[in-house]
């Protein structure tokens, strides 16, 4: 296999087992497959599958233990901010629960972001976020209007120059 196979594989190996376990198809607890076994049922080399089990450890998705196995792990060990927990949050139908507390988020997270930007932007990004913000008012459609609002959000954070508060795009991303 070329490289760039193997990291697309990887990545796809990350995504369906993340998914899974987010989606609650595997529940906390769960054991996963042997090694072995799973390598063979992925069509994946072992390597490659150490790799992708290591992303979803550092995740907290799953616990890799000396004579038990891989274990999923309670939902209170994810990385509930990692990009791709709330993608899949989000693309296994959400609960109404999870979509209250993301907007709670929301609303402490932006107006935060707002003050601190107000006061360390730059003429530049000034610039910027008035642009997103005028595309956001001469949108013609929800997509555009989406995509001009997540530019807004994003330029916002960026003037902040607060590189721990830009780290927080994922969930107004969401």
């Amino acid at each position: 296999m070329k490289p760039s196979s193997v990291r697309n594989r990887h990545s796809q190996i990350i995504q369906e087992i993340g998914r899974r376990i987010v989606g609650g198809e595997l529940k906390p607890g769960d054991v996963l497959m042997r090694e072995e076994s799973m390598a063979q049922h992925m069509s994946i080399s072992r390597t490659a599958l150490r790799e992708s089990m290591r992303v979803l450890a550092s995740k907290g998705l799953i616990e890799t233990r000396q004579k038990t196995g891989t274990r999923v792990r309670e939902a209170r060990y994810w990385s509930h901010l990692d990009p791709d927990i709330l993608a899949w949050r989000c693309e296994t139908l959400p609960t109404q629960d999870f979509i209250d507390k993301l907007s709670e988020m929301r609303e402490i997270i932006e107006p935060a972001a707002a003050a601190a930007a107000a006061g360390r932007r730059s003429a530049s990004q000034l610039a910027r976020i008035l642009s997103a913000y005028q595309s956001m008012e001469a949108a013609d459609n929800m997509d555009e209007w989406a995509t001009a609002d997540l530019e807004f959000h994003e330029s916002v954070l960026a003037a902040t120059n607060n590189e721990l508060m830009t780290s927080l795009f994922s969930v107004i991303e969401t």
